[in-house]
């Protein structure tokens, strides 16, 4: 696979990781919990930022599986199979996540899916666990995709 669509994958690759760091970074500051605008813009740049994170690494994933040929999932479930699908090998490829990554970036999926429909009630203590999966994702994340792109594409 070594062509230039690695380009897009790993620029989308780079940006879930500063957007899920950043999201740490937001959300341990001080003020999220105020019930000022200086803390109304720190929640929602927090779950905007978590949002962001997942969306660029399940368009990074989608763009991996595509330029190998492989049909992404469909359906009601295709966000959650999309991840169980990139943590199992095929009869093409490796996995491309490891296992250990998977349960945090089903997390962020979670969380993703809590952010988009609870602006009005968010509660920041609750995101605890999604932060969390954040810091190890920005963490392990660039060097889990060049694993796989040594493996596939030596």
């Amino acid at each position: 696979m070594s062509d230039d669509r690695w380009l897009e994958i790993d620029s989308g690759i780079a940006a879930a990781v500063s957007h899920f760091a950043s999201a740490v970074g937001i959300y341990r500051l001080p003020g999220l919990h105020d019930d000022s605008m200086t803390g109304y813009i720190q929640r929602m740049a927090f779950m905007h930022a978590m949002q962001s994170g997942y969306t660029s690494l399940e368009t990074s994933l989608i763009r991996i599986m595509e330029t190998r040929g492989e049909d992404t999932p469909s359906g009601r479930r295709w966000c959650e199979d999309l991840i169980h699908r990139a943590g199992r090998p095929t009869n093409t490829r490796p996995p491309i996540l490891p296992e250990s990554l998977l349960p945090k970036i089903d997390r962020a999926r979670e969380f993703r899916h809590a952010a988009a429909h609870a602006y009005d009630n968010f509660d920041p203590d609750d995101a605890e666990p999604a932060v969390r999966a954040a810091e190890k994702i920005a963490a392990e994340l660039t060097s889990a995709i060049a694993a796989f792109r040594t493996a596939t594409d030596p």
